[in-house]
């Protein structure tokens, strides 16, 4: 019986022992149950920065793919531009050489159709004036409008309007013989005339161009007593220059 006893105290014992046993190893699997699911959270949380830095590398490939197609647009506008300039300097070139062309001719042109006098004193007897009496210094301005000539029957040139061109080429400045030069030419012939109205009208300071077609006799003289002088719309002569009938 004591025996029994003791062995039953024996295995009672290992019993015990066999149940912590257990205990432990049931502590130690759900430690181990526990440091698995939080391997697997964290290679969940790898798994899923990975797919972040994918997603950001594709978009950055994206943008320097989108550089890469600026960069050869801004290249080519850059070529077309330069193609551009160079066509529009010779462009320049051109326009600068035709004006050069247009200038020359029209001064050829204009030398063709003034004719010139073979001196100051002797002028040609066949050329034609526009009856016109202005002074014979520059600022010219009008002095009278010969009654019955050219000049007259447009009715607008008034006493006092200053001569501002002829044929498009300025006079203001102008000596009366490149004047003279200018206005008169072949009976039956046009030009241009430009002037301002005097301070006194009621358009003054207004510019206005008139085509008159030369008729009046060019011989150069001073008008005295002339009976356009002696009109209401002729000026006396002053002291300070001489009047010259064109």
């Amino acid at each position: 019986l004591e025996e029994a006893n003791s062995s039953r105290e024996g295995l009672a014992e290992k019993l015990s022992n066999a149940h912590q046993d257990a205990v432990s190893v049931r502590r130690e699997i759900a430690e181990a149950k526990q440091q698995l699911k939080a391997a697997e959270e964290a290679r969940m949380v790898s798994v899923s920065e990975l797919k972040e830095l994918k997603q950001k590398l594709a978009e950055i490939q994206a943008v320097a793919d989108q550089k890469k197609l600026v960069d050869q647009k801004v290249k080519t506008l850059e070529s077309q531009i330069d193609k551009l300039s160079a066509e529009n300097q010779k462009l320049k070139r051109l326009i600068d050489k035709l004006r050069e062309d247009n200038k020359r001719l029209s001064l050829e042109q204009k030398e063709r159709s003034t004719p010139k006098l073979t001196s100051p004193q002797t002028p040609r007897s066949d050329l034609r004036g526009v009856g016109l009496v202005i002074t014979d210094r520059p600022p010219h301005r009008i002095v009278s409008v010969v009654k019955g000539g050219p000049a007259s029957e447009h009715g607008e040139i008034c006493v006092d309007d200053h001569l501002l061109a002829i044929d498009d080429d300025e006079v203001e400045d102008q000596e009366i013989s490149t004047v003279r030069s200018m206005l008169i030419g072949e009976p039956g012939s046009s030009v241009s005339i430009k002037l301002r109205r005097n301070k006194h009208h009621e358009d003054s300071d207004t510019e206005y161009t008139v085509f008159v077609t030369r008729g009046q006799p060019a011989t150069p003289k001073t008008p005295k007593t002339s009976k356009s002088l002696a009109t209401p719309e002729a000026r006396p002569p002053s002291k300070e220059f001489k009047p010259q009938l064109i």
